[in-house]
């Protein structure tokens, strides 16, 4: 079985619109594909946000479902993401 990939979460409700949705159908992001001359992008928003582009589908909906994932972290722990943990390294060892 191949792996799952946000592609999945994807609904094309319109030609070259697509929806990500939560597993509980929520919208959370969608992704438009647009065309100038020669060249085919695809234009990203997270919720408002729009994102940076990208140069294919498979691309685009990776960048909406990780600007999702990171919005899901309650952000880095009240003392900073390296906490000190002087004394706690070395407690089970007697002072030398």
């Amino acid at each position: 079985m191949a792996p799952w990939h946000p592609l999945l979460a994807s609904w094309e409700d319109r030609p070259g619109l697509w929806e990500l949705r939560t597993p509980d159908g929520d919208p959370y992001g969608h992704v438009e594909i647009r065309r100038s001359g020669d060249l085919v992008f695809y234009r990203c928003w997270f919720r408002e946000i729009e994102l940076a582009p990208a140069s294919s589908l498979r691309a685009a909906t990776t960048r909406v479902h990780r600007a999702y994932l990171s919005s899901l972290s309650p952000g880095a722990p009240p003392g900073g993401l390296y906490p000190d943990l002087k004394g706690i390294l070395n407690s089970s060892r007697p002072d030398r």
